[in-house]
């Protein structure tokens, strides 16, 4: 709609509005919300033993295991086809 593409131009979820501002990354959402919520301990702070592997693991999350959610969830959309959606499945499955 046009509405949800004034805030997220891509068209896509996640997306929220934060601070007045739109946010449309998953890894962004994610991070934005954890640090304006530090008394819930959800991420070490910067400087914090730990941020670098949970940042390595966030955006992990974010460029990979998201695409391919979007593909078991959303089959026809980004995958048209039953093979196209199979390997969507085996990507997602813990190795």
């Amino acid at each position: 709609s046009e509405p949800f593409l004034k805030l997220n131009p891509n068209g896509f979820v996640p997306a929220i509005e934060a601070d007045d501002q739109s946010m449309f990354d998953s890894a962004a959402i994610c991070l934005h919300l954890c640090e304006t919520h530090p008394d819930r301990g959800l991420v070490p702070m910067p400087g914090s033993p730990g941020r670098s592997e949970c940042l390595s693991w966030l955006f992990h999350m974010a460029s990979t295991l998201d695409k391919a959610c979007f593909d078991v969830f959303y089959p026809r959309v980004l995958a048209p086809n039953e093979a196209a959606h199979a390997a969507a499945i085996e990507r997602v499955q813990p190795q």
